[in-house]
């Protein structure tokens, strides 16, 4: 077994402040695109700063999670979930992803903002412990022969200093904790597809486009990459798949294939009944199964990061029957408004502060979007999953009240003048604005 590096995903999560990676992490030739990181320096306001210099020894004091932060990732696993679940719909999350793109993010941040970041991803604690927490977690996280777990990171920002000239410091922290690669590039149709390719790349094609657009005001993207393959420990034999039928949550019978196994944890609480299945190496399969007197709209509401933690902490170990279908499931979510309502709505709003990432120090910055995808698909050998989450980081517009207006909806004059001699270069008269044939 091998520990996973950080190049490594299949879940994946974006903040977009406007950026784009090349195909398969490296920019293209005519794409514009610098790939700070293999130049191993970002070179800015006359000094140079050294991406690929690592906190060592600051990484060095988290061998072990602390509990508080094992709890707060619970409890933001937990409250993600409620944000985003839709009665009747199916949803899939990761946690995981989220957390990553949100802290590289927040990493930028100060003031109020910074402190609202802390609540929801590390529920109080300061954010250099959730970095050094977060950074442990993941280096421990392995890989091996019949399962991997493949994560990777990444920031692009727009090449015009004009609109951004982005804080060194900033860039240098997050290739320092997260491994971060790190993209100068052009804000424009090709830097949409390369990032695409490197979220493609890096989630084994299970999420082959994160972003359908950019949108204009966007000047950052921070992306984390998630990806999980593995084999159950003990994969399920023919004879222990049939043909059985599923009561959806509208009460009607599907037919899909079912599989049964014998296991040995068992999970329950007062309204809970469940199992875990292992896969190859350290990780399992998770199932809980609501009572009969609670529906699943209700179960949902009631889980807390605590309820996650005692069920998994109570296991129990005795023969389990367990038996669940086979399933492919495919979800999308723009998590603005449920991030906002855990507790962080400042990062979504003109007041945001998020000057560490401006070389400056300006307040020009707020989240414009937080995307994710994710996939999962479950069968007799194992699981593959991936997701992915953009966070995207926008220039905020300055105010514009106007005194005046013109409405140019009847014939009207225009010219074309040098701005020297305020001459004309051009002078016509628009009467009708149909096509002329």
């Amino acid at each position: 077994m091998k520990k996973i590096t950080k190049t490594a995903v299949s879940l994946l999560c974006v903040f977009t402040m406007a950026v784009v990676a090349g195909c398969g992490g490296k920019p293209q030739a005519d794409g514009g695109n610098t790939n700070m990181t293999e130049e191993k320096q970002y070179k800015g306001e006359g000094k140079t700063v050294n991406l690929m210099e690592k906190v060592e020894a600051k990484k060095a004091d988290t061998v072990s999670l602390s509990e508080e932060y094992k709890q707060s990732q619970r409890d933001f696993a937990a409250e993600l979930l409620i944000t985003q679940y839709e009665a009747g719909k199916n949803t899939l999350i990761s946690p995981f992803s989220a957390m990553t793109a949100l802290t590289m993010t927040a990493n930028g941040s100060k003031e109020q903002t910074r402190s609202e970041m802390e609540k929801v991803l590390g529920g109080g604690m300061k954010l250099e412990d959730i970095d050094l927490n977060l950074t442990s977690y993941t280096d421990g996280l392995e890989t091996g022969e019949g399962y991997k777990l493949h994560t990777a990171d990444s920031i692009w920002f727009t090449d015009n200093e004009n609109v951004l000239k982005v804080n060194p410091e900033f860039l240098k922290l997050n290739a320092s904790y997260f491994d971060a690669e790190i993209y100068k590039t052009p804000f424009n149709d090709q830097t949409l597809k390369e990032v695409n390719a490197w979220v493609d790349k890096h989630t084994d094609g299970m999420i082959p486009t994160i972003l359908k657009n950019l949108e204009r005001s966007e000047v950052m993207l921070l992306i984390n990459a998630l990806a999980f393959d593995a084999e159950w420990a003990e994969i399920y034999k023919e004879s222990d798949v049939y043909d059985g039928e599923f009561t959806n949550a509208s009460g009607s019978r599907e037919s899909t294939r079912m599989m049964r196994s014998n296991e040995t944890v068992f999970l329950s609480d007062e309204n809970t009944t469940g199992f875990l299945k292992y896969y190859k190496a350290g990780y399992a399969f998770a199932a809980l199964l609501p009572g009969e007197n609670i529906g699943i709209d209700d179960y949902v509401k009631s889980l807390t990061g605590e309820k996650i933690g005692a069920l998994l902490d109570g296991k129990e170990y005795v023969a389990v029957e367990a038996v669940m279908p086979s399933f492919k499931t495919e979800c999308s979510y723009l998590m603005n408004a449920g991030l906002a309502a855990m507790g962080m709505p400042t990062a979504f709003t003109g007041n945001a502060d998020f000057s560490f990432m401006d070389a400056e120090g300006k307040k020009e910055l707020s989240i414009g979007r937080v995307i994710q995808k994710t996939f999962i698909a479950v069968d007799e050998k194992g699981t593959k999953a991936g997701a992915a989450t953009v966070v995207s980081m926008r220039k905020n517009a300055a105010i514009f009240m106007p005194e005046k207006e013109v409405v140019l909806d009847r014939p009207f004059v225009y010219m074309i003048i040098d701005t020297e001699h305020m001459l004309p270069l051009f002078l016509g008269v628009e009467n009708s604005v149909a096509a002329e044939k």
